[in-house]
């Protein structure tokens, strides 16, 4: 695909489905490679289809370019990871779409969450008093943890805070560069329909 952003190098989180996954084949449409970025590599709960698979194949069917990165912005590692692998596959990111949020059904599981399980220990969604299933009611206030209220603001707040500090010097490098910070009512309730009244 030729268009206005071919030969940049775009990072989008959240991009496994939603506004994320829009931007990014959005951007894809304008020439840009773009770093899918999310933690969804397989869909864990239904309410919550697609993955950052999903978003790579149909860029790449279009005739985009895109590469998936698998990562968890609660890790501490994982954003260094992430600039390191989008530069050594794509060189500087150039274009920063701080999209993902943490959502109520909790976080899918882990690679290592198999074996924790094994072990015996119970994987808890961290939103409400246990995990959430497709029959289950989403929680209300009351049955939402303090921990899963934290995590909207590392995943929301301090994750887009250090990406920025992370691509800055790459888009110095470059000569310049764009951050789009974004979130929607689906890091509240994803389905949920709020009426516009």
């Amino acid at each position: 695909m030729a268009g206005r952003l071919e030969g940049r190098t775009a990072i989008v989180t959240g991009a496994s489905r939603g506004l994320g996954r829009a931007m990014a084949i959005a951007l894809a449409t304008e020439g840009a490679e773009v770093a899918v970025v999310a933690r969804t590599e397989k869909v864990w709960d239904a309410r919550l289809p697609g993955t950052i698979g999903d978003t790579v194949a149909e860029i790449e069917a279009a005739g985009g370019k895109a590469i998936a990165v698998r990562a968890d912005l609660l890790d501490p590692n994982d954003i260094p990871r992430i600039i390191d692998t989008v530069r050594q596959l794509s060189g500087p990111a150039t274009l920063l779409v701080n999209n993902a949020a943490f959502t109520a059904p909790g976080r899918p599981p882990r690679p290592d969450d198999h074996a924790r399980d094994k072990a015996g220990s119970r994987r808890d969604s961290g939103a409400g008093t246990g995990p959430v299933t497709e029959k289950s009611e989403w929680p209300t206030f009351v049955d939402t943890k303090f921990s899963a209220y934290r995590r909207h603001f590392d995943i929301g707040v301090f994750a887009p805070y250090e990406l920025m500090r992370s691509v800055a010097p790459g888009m110095r490098e470059a000569g310049g560069g764009a951050i789009i910070n974004i979130t929607s009512g689906a890091s509240l309730m994803p389905g949920w329909r709020v009426p516009c009244e």
